[in-house]
Formats: C-alpha cells, structure tokens, sequence
C-alpha cells in the first residue's frame, strides 16, 4: 500500500518563494483579468499544492483580480493592463497550473504579499 504524503506547507513566504521557478512570461493575452470561480478554485488546489503559507492564500487570490492589482500595473483607463510594466516583472511558476507568482522579494512596486497572475494558459 502507498502513502501519499501531505504537501509541505511552507511557514515564510520567502522560502516558499525560492522554491518556485522562475518564469518568463512570453505571451501574456491568455492572462485573465477577472479570475471565474473555477479558476479560483484550481488555483487554490495549485497553491496549497505547492506549499504556499496558508495565511496568504486568500490574499492572492483577492488580488489576483485585475480591479485589486497596483496601479502601475494598470494602463491609462484602469480596464486593462500595461503590458510595458508587466513585461519588466519577474514571475514564479506555481506547478499544476496556469498561474504565476509575482514576490515582493523580486519586484519592490507589489504589496508585500505579492500578486498572482491567472491564466487561461502559459505556454512551456
């Protein structure tokens, strides 16, 4: 019989930063500005999955919609995104999903939980 152990929850964000890859983000037209809830639901399953500190969890996924996101990430009517500033941002993979991580630790302009990037899908 198999045991499938539990995924590690890491208890700092810096350290559970480190341990995603880091992803260059080379067609950003899938990204999705207002996450459905099936997305969300997957990216939570992605984030846990991933050993994300669960105290962050709900904060991503708040501010993974386009209306909660820094202004200089916005453009000009805030109803989209600068596609200059978000080319500039060092992004994590989170593994198992469409989605990236974007840390405070490597981009000094996002809160201090950093962001999530949802999308419809990345290319490998």
């Amino acid at each position: 019989m198999q045991t499938t152990e539990p995924p590690v929850t890491f208890k700092r964000v810096e350290v559970w930063t480190n341990s995603l890859e880091v992803k260059t983000i080379t067609d950003w037209t899938t990204l999705t500005q207002n996450p459905n809830d099936d997305q969300i639901s997957s990216t939570r399953d992605a984030l846990t999955k991933s050993g994300c500190p669960s105290g962050i969890v709900d904060i991503l996924l708040y501010n993974s919609d386009l209306r909660n996101w820094t202004n200089h990430l916005k453009n000009r009517r805030n109803d989209g995104y600068d596609i200059d500033n978000m080319k500039k941002l060092t992004c994590r993979s989170i593994p198992g999903a469409p989605v990236v991580y974007v840390a405070r630790s490597d981009n000094e302009l996002v809160p201090p939980t950093g962001l999530l990037f949802i999308f419809d899908s990345l290319v490998a």
